[in-house]
């Protein structure tokens, strides 16, 4: 699988690009990148991304420790586990609603849509 590692500015722009084929090689370029000084001051995260979406974004200005390579929710090979009668679907959600329902599920999207899914069943059968 492939990743990129990268800076990306306040104003959009994406600098300090690595590809690589490893998730080894890929945090290596990552802790590199963070142990630049004049880029965690002018940066505003580092993101590491693979062809399916982004991975990891570590927001410079959060103060929150450099994350070790177990500390990332690297993504697991192989086809995603299907559940009997499920199927996929699309949705358009913003970014900050899908941070929360990643949260919800641990890390897993679908398992977080699941989670509240749940969560909101319950509570309107106490409801009703």
């Amino acid at each position: 699988m492939r990743y990129t590692v990268y800076v990306q500015y306040s104003n959009g722009a994406k600098g300090n690009s690595y590809t690589e084929g490893t998730k080894a090689k890929i945090f290596q370029w990552f802790t590199q990148i963070l142990s630049n000084d004049d880029l965690r001051q002018t940066a505003q995260a580092v993101i590491i991304e693979q062809p399916r979406g982004e991975v990891y974004r570590y927001d410079l200005a959060s103060g929150a420790p450099v994350p070790t390579y177990a500390d990332i929710p690297w993504p697991r090979p192989g086809r995603s586990t299907l559940i009997e009668g499920g199927r996929s679907v699309s949705a358009f959600i913003t970014e900050d609603e899908q941070e929360y329902v990643r949260k919800a599920g641990g890390g897993n999207f679908s398992r977080g849509i699941r989670n509240l899914v749940n969560e909101l069943k319950v509570l309107r059968q106490v409801q009703a």
